[in-house]
C-alpha cells in the first residue's frame, strides 16, 4: 500500500466512523486535497485491488472497508514467517505448503461468512 492509499484508507475509517452513508468521489477529493477526480480513482481502484476496501460496480455511493477476519491476517503472518533469509538472500519466493493451506481455507471460510452476511 502507498503512503497516499494509507491516507485515504485512514480517512475511509474517519468518515465511516461518523457516518453509514458512502463518500462521494467529490468528497473524497475535497478530504485528501487531490486535484482530480481520477487522481481518487487510483486510490480506490488500488485499495480495491488490495482488499481494503470493496464496491459495486458503476453504483455512486457504494465504497465500503472490507471486513477481513483475524484468521486471515494470522495466517497471512504465518505464510511470511515462513519465508527464511536464506530464501530472500537467494531471491527465492519458497513457502511452506502449510501456511499457504492455513491461509486458503482462511479465506475460504472468509467468503463464505460474507455470502451468509448478504
Amino acid at each position: 500500500m502507498t503512503p497516499r492509499q494509507g491516507e485515504l484508507l485512514d480517512w475511509l475509517r474517519a468518515w465511516f466512523a461518523r457516518t453509514d452513508v458512502s463518500p462521494s468521489y467529490a468528497e473524497i477529493q475535497a478530504g485528501l486535497g487531490l486535484r482530480s477526480r481520477s487522481a481518487v480513482n487510483r486510490l480506490v481502484t488500488g485499495l480495491k485491488l488490495e482488499g481494503r476496501i470493496v464496491s459495486r460496480p458503476a453504483t455512486a455511493r457504494s465504497i465500503r472497508l472490507a471486513v477481513v477476519p483475524d484468521a486471515v491476517y494470522q495466517a497471512a503472518e504465518r505464510l511470511l514467517d515462513s519465508v527464511t533469509d536464506e530464501d530472500l538472500e537467494l531471491g527465492l519466493a519458497s513457502v511452506r505448503i502449510e501456511a499457504l493451506g492455513d491461509l486458503d481455507l482462511a479465506l475460504a471460510e472468509a467468503h463464505e461468512q460474507a455470502g451468509r452476511a448478504r
